[in-house]
């Protein structure tokens, strides 16, 4: 057996103007249509561990890649001479990417993620062209690569922006005959529950276009299909379908089985447009795990997380990421970035635009002004696309509350709050809102929660509510002020998003969440087995006010 090759860190720069030298090259690639071209065995080695054992186990000096164009093979060969992948384009990507999955060639493959990125994040919503090419890739790639990671990236983009997921369905499945039921089946869980109706207009499309035939690739969406979100909004199309399919002419007994079926989750399906009197709803945007975060230790995975979580729903989430996420890693003392790269800012502004977020209020950034968060304050604060002194509204409680009464109790928090759609109000008392408390048991559990009272009757005199704020809870934020104790210092806007729920340290004595620990220092008594590893230091007995952003709704 010959010796190994010797190992070298590739990408590196071998000197394209080598490529092809008769004098260097002792290996043939011999692509489509016989074309040859040479290379250096040993250069190609390097990049290639599938291409070194068939050198130096095999023996082999020609190498069959007769599928691919003699410029795809050029294009690869470059690139392994050059440590760089310079002439990638929509017509030879899957080819490239291809050869590099096929040759191990791991970071021509990176080169081609990289690129497959850039492509879906320059996506609009009415892009058909670009949203046909990109998906296809993804599914020719999970299809004959097995591999998922493009799939994900494309299902979680086209979601997140709004109406790109119907506009790209309705336009693929025009013709449902031609699609195979893998395509079927990917554009299912695409859809997913919420935005059922998609399929449901597809379906009626096709039935009236077959006069009411059924063919395979109906059956395969309508076992798809469950109505448990129908929305009274969506009843005609629904109707619609149904419909459509009673006109069915002598259905197989497999048919009669579906329909039946379907019949039964219709009439079950609630299209009542009466509202259900429930007494609270959930405030948005809370309770996220930090571990998420925690598993990420440079700011390339972070940035990639942010862009592609379905969790970030809005530049506040965003903006409590990053900070949680400083405040954690700078705890430790070989975390190398002192301060994130300018790219990622203008990669944050990018997305706030693109997704036409509100901006974050100026004021909201200035917590992150300290030396634990790096540049995110000074670089949020300077762009005007991430911050505005405007458009925003900020609520401040009516009381404070200790930390004991804050966590460990039931109560009802009131705020004071018009909006500018009710301003002439007459009722007795003021005009506000009550966020309603459940307490903690003190253990890592889910037992507290914030959520928002919507039943007037449950209001006390001295405050009413108006049922235009449910209408906008979804475009709310929480944070919370605390006056330290013994009154020291005072903290605005302490984001709250990434920290899960509070619960007892160690101890059993003092509250903790996420990384604020409701205990000082010099306090008598000992925190013991707390949770996290760094922490902001606020006393047993500081006063915390809870805060509310409202901020106009995404467009």
């Amino acid at each position: 057996m010959a010796a190994a090759i010797p190992k070298v860190q590739v990408p590196m720069n071998f000197g394209v103007q080598y490529l092809g030298s008769p004098l260097h090259s002792n290996l043939k690639f011999r692509a489509k249509d016989d074309e040859e071209l040479l290379a250096n065995s040993m250069i190609i080695s390097f990049n290639s561990p599938v291409i070194e054992d068939l050198v130096t186990n095999l023996f082999q000096s020609v190498i069959e890649v007769e599928e691919y164009s003699r410029d795809v093979v050029q294009c690869f060969l470059e690139a392994a001479y050059s440590g760089e992948v310079k002439n990638i384009t929509k017509a030879n990507f899957r080819d490239i990417n291809k050869m590099g999955h096929v040759f191990e060639v791991s970071w021509i493959v990176d080169r081609c993620y990289d690129y497959f990125k850039s492509l879906l994040e320059a996506v609009k919503v009415h892009d058909y062209d670009l949203q046909v090419f990109i998906f296809e890739e993804a599914m020719f790639l999970f299809t004959k690569l097995k591999k998922r990671n493009y799939l994900d990236l494309v299902i979680n983009s086209f979601t997140s922006l709004v109406c790109c997921t119907k506009n790209f369905v309705t336009n693929y499945l025009s013709d449902l005959s031609v699609c195979s039921t893998i395509v079927l089946d990917v554009i299912i869980e695409m859809v997913g529950k919420e935005q059922e109706d998609i399929l449901i207009g597809v379906l009626v499309n096709h039935l009236e276009e077959r006069k009411c035939v059924i063919d395979d690739k109906t059956r395969h969406v309508l076992r798809g299909l469950s109505f448990k979100l129908c929305k009274p909004s969506q009843e005609v199309v629904y109707r619609k379908l149904i419909g459509l399919l009673e006109r069915v002419d002598s259905p197989t007994k497999d048919d009669y089985k579906i329909l039946a079926g379907l019949l039964k989750q219709y009439n079950q399906a609630l299209f009542s447009e009466k509202i259900v009197a429930v007494p609270q709803v959930p405030l948005p945007n809370l309770f996220h795990s930090f571990q998420a975060l925690s598993d990420i230790n440079d700011p390339d995975s972070l940035l990639h997380f942010l862009k592609h979580s379905k969790i970030i729903a809005n530049g506040y989430i965003f903006h409590d990421a990053i900070s949680s996420w400083l405040f954690d890693k700078r705890s430790d003392e070989s975390f190398p970035y002192s301060d994130l790269p300018d790219y990622f800012f203008d990669e944050f502004q990018r997305i706030v635009i693109k997704r036409a977020w509100s901006p974050l209020a100026l004021e909201y950034t200035e917590f992150c002004k300290r030396k634990s968060y790096g540049n995110l304050a000074p670089q949020t604060g300077k762009n005007e696309n991430l911050v505005s002194q405007a458009q925003y509204k900020r609520v401040t409680s009516v009381d404070d509350y200790f930390p004991d009464d804050f966590f460990g109790k039931d109560h009802d928090i009131k705020f004071r709050f018009k909006s500018e759609s009710y301003n002439d109000c007459s009722n007795d008392g003021e005009c506000g809102f009550i966020l309603r408390v459940s307490a903690a048991s003190g253990e890592e559990d889910n037992s507290f929660d914030v959520q928002l009272v919507i039943n007037n009757d449950l209001y006390p005199k001295d405050i009413h509510f108006h049922s235009e704020i449910s209408s906008i809870i979804d475009t709310c934020h929480f944070a919370l002020d605390v006056l330290t104790d013994p009154g020291l210092n005072h903290f605005n806007d302490i984001p709250v998003t990434w920290y899960g729920k509070p619960c007892l340290d160690g101890s059993k004595k003092f509250w903790c969440w996420g990384a604020y620990l409701f205990y000082d220092k010099d306090e008598k008594g000992k925190s013991s087995g707390v949770i996290n590893k760094w922490f902001w230091f606020l006393g047993s007995r500081a006063k915390i006010r809870p805060v509310v952003y409202f901020f106009p709704k995404q467009t």
